[in-house]
């Protein structure tokens, strides 16, 4: 899947969104990533991410069922 649109920065509160998004990556604590709930809570958003799309290309067999989408 490719998508093209806007990024833009964002941020999760540690007591609400960064704690579920903490929870969420405990399986990789195997691999020494342990992020703390107030990790995305900064200006930067700790590279937390929100994209709005404006079109995307999907497939399972490229490039015999490429499937465009646009948003508006």
């Amino acid at each position: 899947m490719i998508v093209e649109g806007e990024s833009r920065p964002a941020h999760a509160p540690a007591d609400s969104l960064g704690e579920r998004l903490a929870a969420a990556f405990e399986k990789y604590h195997t691999f020494g990533y342990r992020p703390a709930a107030d990790a995305w809570a900064g200006e930067d958003g700790g590279g937390l991410r929100v994209l709005t799309p404006r079109r995307a290309l999907a497939w399972f067999s490229f490039p015999t069922d490429a499937t465009r989408f646009t948003f508006h």
